[in-house]
Order: C-alpha cells, then sequence, then structure tokens
C-alpha cells in the first residue's frame, strides 16, 4: 500500500487513522496532565508529514528551550516519540509534584528535580503508549525515555538521528497540547507530542485497523438482519431435499456408493441444526461446503463428464478464491463468516485437479469406476447436465452479488469512518473542522456568514466517577440522539459534530445572532428536560454553551477560540446557560 500519493499527499484512508491516533494518544495524555494540574487540557489538529527537519518549522517559532522527551518502540511496531515541553510547564510540573518551590536553572541539576521530571515523563508516556495500544490492538515495546534540554532543532535533529537506526522512512505524527488558565486567560501553548513510524508500521497499523473495523461492521450488520438464520434453516431444508432427489437418482442409475454418501449427506443436514441451533455458522458453512465437494467429485469420477457434476467443483472453487487470507492464515476471513486458509486453497485446487484426472480415465476406460454396470440414459443425461448447468449459474451468481455487496458496505463503511464520530454517530472532529474552513473561505468572499457555538456537558467527570464509564457513553450518546433530532428539524440551517470527549460543535447557517442564540436556548432546554434514565438511576444531565459570530477581521482559530472562553465563562458563572 502506498502511502503517499504522486503529488507528495498522504493518502487519505492512512490520513484519516494517522489522525484518529494522534488524537487518541495526545487525548489521554491530556486527560492525565489535566487531572494532574486541575486545569483543562486541549489537543490541536494532528499534522502529519514525512519525518525530516521540516517538523521544526511547526512547532518552534519563539526560539525557546524546551525540554525533550525521547524514547523508541520496537519489535512489532518500528519508531519513535518525541515530547516536546514547554520548560515553563515542566516547572510547574516539578513544583506540583515536589510540593515545594524550584529555581527554574536547576531543573535538570538538580537530583530531586530531575527525578520529578523522569516520573513526569514515565507517566505521561506511559499514558500515551497504552492509548496507541489500545487503539491498534498491537502490543508495543519501548525502550527507556530519555530527558534532554535544548532547542528544538537540536532535540529533533538527534532524535531523528536515533531513529535512522531502526527506520530508513518514517511518518511524523505532530500533535500540539495547550492548556486553558484558570483565570480565563486563554489556550496556552505547553507542548508537542510527536509520534515517527516507520512507513512498514504505518502500513500494519492501517490494515490492523481497516480489517478490523470492516470486520466488526459486517459482523454488526449480520447480525441486525433478522432474517439471517431463517435463510440457514431454508438452505438447510433444500439441500436435505436435493440429496433425496439425488438419492432417488443414483439407485435408478445403479450408483450405489454415490447413493450411500446421499444418505449420509442426509445424515450430516440434520446434524447440522445442532449447530445452527448453537449458531455455528462458521462450522455449518465449512461442512456443507465439503459435503456438496465431495459428492460433486465422486458423482463427476464415476457418471463422467456427461451429467455436468465436474462443472460444480470449478463453480466450488470461487468461494475459495474470494475468502483466502493471503496474509495470516490464522485470521478470520474478511468476506464470508467462514474463511478457507491459504493451505485449504491450495489442497482444494490440487484435488480438483485430481479430480479431472481420475474422471478422464474414467472416460478412457469404462471399467474404472465400473460405469460398464451403469444404465445410462440420453434424455436423463441432458435434464441432469442442464440442472447441474443451472445449479452452477445461481451459484456464481449469488457469490458475486453477495461479493458486490460486501464491497459497496466496506466503501460505505469507510465513508463513514471517516466523516462521523463512533460512539455518537455525529460528525467528528476532523469532518466538522472541513466544514468549518470551507464555510470560513466562503464568508470571507462575503457569502454565507455563520457563528459557531461549543456545548459542553457539566460535571460530566462526575457521571463517569459516580456511575462509570458506560454511563458515560450512555449520556453522550443519548446527548447525541437529541441534538441530531434538532439538526434534522432544522432543515440545513445547523450542522452538529463532537467536538472532542464531551464537547460538541454547532455551525449555524446565518447572520442573525438573536435567532442563533435562542435556538442554542432551545437544545439547553432540551437537554435538561430530557430523561437520561441509566441502570435504573436518572441522572442529572445540563449543557453549557458558549457562541461566537464570524468576523472577517478574525481567523477561524479565533472564531473557535472566542466560542470557548464563552464556554469557559459560562462554566465559572454556574453552568447550564447560554453565554
Amino acid at each position: 500500500m502506498e502511502l503517499f500519493q504522486r503529488n507528495g499527499q498522504l493518502d487519505e484512508d492512512v490520513e484519516d487513522i494517522l489522525y484518529e491516533l494522534g488524537n487518541v494518544g495526545v487525548g489521554m495524555v491530556s486527560t492525565t496532565i489535566g487531572s494532574m494540574l486541575g486545569v483543562r487540557a486541549e489537543i490541536g489538529i494532528p499534522v502529519i508529514t514525512k519525518a525530516d527537519m521540516h517538523i521544526v518549522e511547526q512547532i518552534d517559532k519563539k526560539q525557546t528551550e524546551k525540554i525533550g522527551i525521547y524514547l523508541n518502540f520496537a519489535n512489532t511496531l518500528n519508531g519513535a516519540v518525541l515530547l516536546l515541553m514547554d520548560m515553563q510547564f515542566i516547572h510547574q510540573i516539578v513544583e506540583i509534584l515536589l510540593e515545594q518551590p524550584v529555581a527554574e536553572q536547576k531543573l535538570l541539576t538538580d537530583e530531586e528535580s530531575a527525578s520529578a521530571i523522569a516520573e513526569f515523563a514515565n507517566i505521561i508516556v506511559a499514558s500515551y503508549m497504552n492509548a496507541m495500544g489500545s487503539y491498534t490492538g498491537i502490543r508495543i515495546f519501548v525502550t527507556p525515555v530519555s530527558v534532554k534540554l535544548g532547542y528544538a532543532d537540536e532535540l529533533v535533529k538527534d532524535a531523528l538521528q536515533n531513529l535512522n537506526l531502526c527506520c530508513n522512512e518514517a511518518i511524523c505524527v505532530n500533535t500540539g497540547l495547550s492548556t486553558i488558565d484558570a483565570n480565563g486567560g486563554g489556550l496556552s501553548d505547553v507542548g508537542h507530542f510527536i509520534m515517527m513510524p516507520d512507513d512498514t508500521s504505518v502500513q500494519k497499523i492501517i490494515m490492523k485497523q481497516f480489517l478490523y473495523k470492516v470486520d466488526k461492521a459486517m459482523d454488526e450488520q449480520f447480525e441486525k438482519t433478522e432474517n439471517s438464520m431463517s435463510i440457514y434453516y431454508t438452505v438447510n431444508k433444500m439441500l436435505i431435499a436435493l440429496h433425496m432427489a439425488l438419492l432417488v437418482f443414483f439407485v435408478v442409475m445403479r450408483v450405489y456408493v454415490m447413493a450411500a454418501f446421499c444418505v449420509a449427506g442426509v445424515v450430516v443436514y440434520i446434524f447440522s441444526y445442532r449447530l445452527l441451533d448453537n449458531q455455528m455458522n462458521k462450522h455449518y458453512y465449512k461442512i456443507t461446503y465439503y459435503e456438496i465437494w465431495i459428492c460433486a467429485a465422486g458423482s463427476a469420477c464415476i457418471m463422467g463428464p456427461e451429467y455436468g457434476f465436474h462443472l460444480a467443483l470449478i463453480a466450488m472453487l470461487l468461494p475459495v478464491a474470494l475468502s483466502v487470507n493471503t496474509e495470516n492464515s490464522e485470521d478470520d476471513t474478511r468476506f464470508f463468516k467462514c474463511s478457507f486458509t491459504k493451505k485449504e486453497g491450495i489442497f482444494l485446487v490440487a484435488a480438483t485437479i485430481i479430480v479431472y484426472v481420475m474422471m478422464k480415465l474414467g472416460t478412457y476406460h469404462d471399467s474404472f469406476f465400473g460405469r460398464h454396470i451403469i444404465s445410462h440414459n440420453v434424455v436423463l443425461q441432458d435434464v441432469v447436465f442442464i440442472a447441474n448447468t443451472a445449479f452452477i449459474i445461481i451459484y456464481i451468481f449469488y457469490y458475486l452479488s453477495s461479493y458486490a455487496v460486501y464491497i459497496n458496505k466496506s466503501e460505505e463503511f469507510l465513508r463513514q469512518k471517516a466523516d462521523y464520530d463512533e460512539l455518537t454517530g455525529l460528525y467528528n472532529r476532523n469532518r466538522i473542522r472541513f466544514i468549518l474552513e470551507h464555510n470560513y473561505a466562503a464568508a470571507k468572499e462575503g457569502n454565507n456568514p455563520f457563528g459557531v457555538a461549543i456545548m459542553d456537558i457539566d460535571d460530566f467527570k462526575k457521571i463517569n466517577d459516580g456511575y462509570g464509564h458506560n454511563a458515560g457513553d450512555f449520556v453522550l450518546k443519548r446527548f447525541a440522539g437529541i441534538v441530531d433530532g434538532i439538526v434534522r428539524k432544522c432543515e440545513g440551517q445547523i450542522v452538529a459534530g463532537r467536538w472532542g470527549g464531551e464537547e460538541f460543535l454547532i455551525l449555524y447557517y446565518g447572520e442573525n445572532k438573536e435567532d442563533f442564540y435562542m435556538l442554542l436556548e432551545y437544545i439547553r432546554m432540551k437537554i435538561y428536560e430530557a430523561q437520561f434514565l441509566y441502570d435504573r438511576n436518572r441522572l442529572s444531565v445540563s449543557v453549557t454553551i458558549g457562541m461566537a459570530a464570524f468576523s472577517k477581521d478574525m481567523s477561524l482559530d479565533e472564531i473557535i477560540n472566542n466560542a470557548d472562553m464563552k464556554l469557559y465563562e459560562g462554566k465559572k458563572s454556574g453552568k447550564n446557560k447560554v453565554m
């Protein structure tokens, strides 16, 4: 898989997953830092580039000394993590940990201070790597952290030099971190988290996420289908009826060996009802497949090519070709509920070739399978040949149509993943940011003025601490459902998305501030009046909202920050209000 396109731009699917990876890792770190300092920590939008010295241009405009925290990760994934932290921020952290004043010039020379920095580094690195591991589903092994004082260009240069020991080419995922002053002084940049996995590791992450998510989505869709099991039962009954008809056919033709096979097949399908009752669909599919294959192979060898049984063997290779996992034979199939491993695929192809050879031998020597005792009927031959041909056409059509459905659902899933938040179903941060930028550019040209509002669920941490994170997820989904219902009623007047954590963003199309305020007040009232019942507990849920209007004199980030500061003012002045 090529990570970069010909124009040097990162592939969109790769970019989306790396964005999410950066948000997940730094999001956990921001939570850790926020709890340590008792402040709100905000993460920026990850910037994804190739790992080179151009990273410095993104992070060090003031040319100030920083604390560099560096480590390698290896084994399943290879790469490095570099944390560039502001000196004042680290100074604050050290004083909190030591519970005493510390001179800034002694941060790295004083033994206690250096130990506190190392402790802090281990805490945030552990939270960062644990989040990465949980997201990727891959166990990550890291080296001990090293701490160094220097300018950003020096620290980045050292990191890249160490990185070259294990990586030929690497991707840089650079995510900024800021804190909000308790006195309402705005955002303060405190550092950057730079993850640099090599291109092989990126491909592993991409494939892992894609296959896992597609499998999950397909499984969920399958479980939601009410008639899925009834289809299996119907097919099973049809197979029993087919084998009873073949039993009669083989008895008439005096092919008693195949008649015995048909009796055994009926017994197998009667037993298969137990598998279906226990929802062991994978086992059912494989047993069915091999039973049909053996029956077709035996019929082709004994009856010869005149009856068309050999054609079924070719059709039977189609699901094998579509479901064989060429990368890891231990994984479940990505297409069907049952997979054929690479070894099984090779075996079935070889076995089919052998059957064809044996069938030809029987054609030249009637005595090879005792064909001379079979009472052949030309009309019956034509009827069975046509029936087998019809079966093959239906069989091929079924699998190709199933595969087409799978492809469509995979594409739909990727679009869903790229634009929507997995938990709430609203637009995710990347998508809502894209919409904001598009509207901002249009508004700068004099068209489509807009307003922005940021909503934060009040005392959300208390819900998580008091009732558990499942309760928190319930509140987020219920909250998003109410907002989404209002969005639909407004018919294109507003757009909503999850901004991060318990924060949501509203984009309002229009310049009437009073209408925008009344709409937000309506949302606030609906949330406050709604029933949030979880595990027989009625949860008290309210929301504080900060709003800001478009201005040509302000950048998009400044408009968003204005809304965020209004939100902060609302929190300080009592919560459950629109500011």
